[in-house]
């Protein structure tokens, strides 16, 4: 019974974490690279640029958050092509793993309420336990 009620509270503190506007930008976010995530092993670019709504907000967290993660800023790239070669000849695991890497930083990079308290940890944590939530 333990563990129970340490998970709950830690449950608890990431879910004090996530404003009204902070949820929403978790929600769009997650809808998205769980989008590209049907794509399977073989996402095309158009495919891609079919699923992120050009010229959002969304669009533009997905490409900081893509430079970050890559370390590379490829101006002559859009999101798309970005995230197409990122993925290119990666398992299902990895690629999965990255997805939610790449949602969390997205989600990290949107946070309409920046504080240094959350932690690159916290923004993870906060997109598992939506994923979680979606599948149940």
């Amino acid at each position: 019974m333990a563990f129970c009620s340490g998970g709950l509270a830690a449950i608890r503190k990431i879910w004090n974490n996530i404003s009204p506007e902070l949820e929403t930008i978790v929600e769009d976010v997650t809808a998205i690279t769980g989008k590209i995530k049907a794509l399977e092993t073989n996402p095309t670019v158009e495919a891609i640029v079919a699923i992120i709504p050009a010229g959002s907000v969304i669009e533009a967290g997905l490409n900081k958050a893509i430079d970050l993660i890559t370390g590379a800023i490829a101006v002559e790239q859009n999101v798309a092509q970005k995230i197409t070669d990122w993925l290119n000849g990666k398992t299902t695991l990895q690629a999965n793993a990255d997805l939610l890497k790449l949602a969390s930083t997205t989600v990290a990079q949107l946070d309409p309420a920046p504080d240094p308290n959350k932690t690159e940890s916290t923004y993870d944590s906060i997109v598992q336990l939506r994923v979680i939530v979606d599948k149940h």
